[in-house]
């Protein structure tokens, strides 16, 4: 390609190009490389042949289709315009990479301005598509801690089904021929058109390279699975698991057949009777830690297992523990940890100390715990426990409790930032702090006649714009945010304040 052709191609006003025209995507070889990736195990071909393939790839998967399409181009808080691309491509040039306090920009030279920044490193560790931003330290880290991981939290619920796709497709497609039909009068439209326009689009979203391909370069040229995750999850029923300790009201189980071989010979059996009834080798494993390593599996016939339950437990003949290769996270349920040790609320401070010792301390029974002999009232036994357990936490116990601690940490930031801003309207500031219970924290167990603060100053997902609109983040490394109306100057605002707009 010229200069001139790059230069007319790169246009930031450029009309929507169809991909299917593209003369790189329609070349055979690309469509070969495509279909069948390199592997560096692959003996067959040389090495200068797997490091062409490799880059070939690279280009094509990791661009922005070397042209714009119309989701591109939707309002958003980054663009002054729905005539911008959203994702600000084409990117300007940049002559060397810098590193400065607002982050990092990759040198960027003529012909790579549908490119991200890519990075061999970076594509490796993370195994994404996706800009990487850089988080540097200083007063606004919590801030941008506690956005990061609300963000890549967020649960995907139109991607995790193929159906919730085609429907969503349909569904557009439906609206879009209604606009037309309305905007050009047809009385009695084409339906045989219509309805070839219809499976188009929906063959067309679920084979989308923009939204699939794209995301999913490096696991491809990895030869990965296309379901990657950075780290497993396991749940973690820690109200069950305390309502079944406390004694105090029912709680759930499951119904699981001791014998294959016996027909409706079951067993009903709880998370804790895993845990209580572990081997007598893991006595010194907590709850939080037992998540991360073991799980419960069918005995293995030909073999004795080193992880066998006691023989109290209603499967010690049928089932034992396994244990993982690789840790996984625990997913905590129905509770969160209250900020600050509980801080002055009394019902507070004893529900962090149950449920700190149910995670972090070791028990197979409530007297593990507590003095179940003590007179004094049952806030104060806990309280009084986790105070003399509290200095012989282990250093890994410390440094989760801590982690948990800080998304408290977070959010006093966030509020802190919106409260020093003059020109927040006063129905945004109620809007964002309204009630945002969900079920993680449902404190009946503990009786609190009192609303707790730390849950209720919790967001709610369509209050999660407002947090983003009073944090100092860049908006420009956030594309897919959506901004009410006058963030853009709110955001400016915040930019001069710290400085950022100065020349």
């Amino acid at each position: 390609m010229t200069t001139e052709l790059l230069q007319q191609a790169n246009d930031r006003q450029m009309r929507i190009c169809k991909a299917e025209d593209d003369p790189y995507r329609n070349d055979m070889l690309t469509h070969l490389l495509e279909i069948s990736p390199p592997s560096p195990s692959d003996g067959r071909s040389s090495k200068e042949a797997q490091d062409y393939m490799v880059s070939a790839l690279a280009v094509l998967l990791n661009q922005h289709l070397w042209c714009h399409t119309t989701s591109c181009f939707k309002t958003s808080g980054v663009t002054p315009s729905d005539k911008y691309c959203r994702y600000r491509f084409p990117r300007p040039h940049v002559d060397n990479t810098s590193f400065e306090q607002c982050g990092v920009e990759l040198k960027r030279t003529l012909g790579h301005e549908f490119m991200n920044g890519y990075n061999y490193e970076l594509m490796a560790t993370f195994k994404c598509n996706q800009d990487i931003q850089i988080l540097l330290g200083g007063v606004d880290v919590t801030d941008r801690i506690r956005y990061c991981c609300k963000y890549i939290t967020k649960p995907q619920r139109r991607l995790d089904s193929q159906a919730a796709v085609a429907v969503a497709a349909l569904n557009r497609r439906q609206q879009r021929e209604s606009a037309e039909i309305d905007a050009t009068g047809v009385a009695v439209p084409d339906h045989h058109a219509m309805a070839r326009k219809s499976v188009s689009a929906l063959v067309y979203n679920l084979t989308n390279r923009q939204e699939i391909a794209g995301p999913l370069a490096a696991l491809y040229i990895y030869r990965k699975s296309c379901c990657y995750s950075s780290a497993r999850c396991v749940s973690l029923p820690l109200g069950e698991i305390v309502r079944q300790l406390m004694r105090s009201e029912e709680y759930s189980c499951s119904m699981i057949r001791m014998d294959d071989g016996i027909v409706g010979d079951f067993r009903a059996v709880s998370y804790l009777d895993d845990y209580i009834f572990r081997p007598r080798t893991l006595e010194q494993v907590n709850l939080y830690e037992f998540s991360i390593w073991f799980f419960r599996k069918k005995r293995e016939k030909t073999a004795n297992s080193l992880y066998s339950f006691l023989d109290e437990h209603p499967l010690c003949s049928s089932h034992c523990l396994g244990k993982r290769y690789e840790e996984v996270v625990p997913v905590i349920q129905t509770f969160r940890l209250p900020g600050s040790e509980g801080g002055e609320s009394t019902e507070k401070r004893w529900k962090y100390a149950v449920l700190s010792m149910v995670l972090f301390k070791p028990f197979r029974s409530l007297a593990n715990l507590i003095s179940t002999t003590d007179e004094s009232s049952s806030q104060q036994v806990w309280v009084r426990c986790y105070e003399q357990w509290k200095p012989h936490r282990s250093e890994f116990v410390k440094e989760i409790m801590n982690n948990m601690d800080d998304f408290y940490s977070g959010l006093e930031k966030v509020k802190s930032n919106r409260e020093n801003v003059p020109s927040v309207p006063a129905s945004d500031r109620r809007a964002a702090d309204s009630d945002g219970n969900t079920s993680d924290d449902n404190d009946e167990l503990f009786h609190a006649d009192e609303v707790d603060e730390d849950d209720s100053e919790m967001p709610d997902e369509d209050n999660d714009r407002c947090i983003i609109n009073f944090s100092s983040l860049d908006p420009a490394s956030c594309p897919t945010s959506v901004a009410p109306e006058g963030a853009t100057a709110r955001i400016i605002g915040i930019f001069k304040e710290n400085g950022l707009l100065d020349h």
